[in-house]
């Protein structure tokens, strides 16, 4: 029976929930699906033996020829469930693309198509739905729920290759508050004193720092 590393082509390690143990960096991106996004891309990449074959970027004509790899893409977004109406929160749930992509010539010998489907899938899955802490929330708390959505097997023509492409979708949610944020804690406060009786004269000054 192959390894786990064999059926992947190399791209993953047998053991894919070392990766759980990585130090993933927060994206600044200002946009939650894209730092969900960076986070998974950064925990597949832990769990490759040869990490340059994962990349956030689309089945492009430059990506086929880079088989074996895997892609992390947004597929698509829902529209957002309005969840409390005094802060503007609201729920969203976009679909994350994952597609492993081989060339037919690249089966270990022994193995099927579906063999290297499936083991690409397991990485997938043990990877995304494990990566939650104890409080039930995914990627680093950027994200409220992942539930495994379709696997589709594609064959697509790539010059004189035949090239599989099998697709994971995983369904991420989030939530928002797109309302303005609020202004910062004062820090300094100034005062100006004009002592009795009254004559339009400052007598005093005093700086208040509030800050710890």
């Amino acid at each position: 029976m192959s390894t786990l590393s064999e059926l992947t082509l190399g791209v993953f390690s047998d053991d894919p929930y070392a990766a759980l143990d990585a130090e993933i960096e927060l994206s600044e991106h200002p946009h939650p699906r894209a730092r969900i996004r960076h986070w998974v891309h950064q925990r597949l990449r832990a769990a490759a033996e040869i990490p340059a074959k994962v990349e956030m970027n689309r089945p492009t004509t430059m990506a086929l020829r880079k088989a074996p790899c895997v892609l992390v893409y947004l597929l698509s977004e829902e529209a957002p469930v309005e969840r409390d109406q005094s802060d503007l929160r609201y729920e969203h749930t976009f679909t994350l693309g994952i597609s492993s992509l081989v060339t037919l010539n690249q089966i270990p010998e022994g193995a099927t198509i579906d063999d290297v489907g499936d083991a690409f899938a397991h990485v997938f899955g043990a990877v995304l739905l494990n990566d939650r802490d104890d409080d039930g929330v995914f990627f680093g708390a950027q994200a409220s729920a992942c539930d495994q959505g379709r696997t589709v097997l594609d064959f697509e023509p790539d010059g004189e290759r035949v090239l599989l492409h099998v697709l994971n979708e995983f369904a991420v949610s989030y939530q928002t508050t797109p309302g303005r944020p609020p202004l910062g804690p004062l820090e300094l406060i100034h005062a100006d004193w004009d002592l009795a009786p009254p004559d339009e004269q400052i007598e005093a000054t005093d700086e208040i720092d509030t800050t710890p």
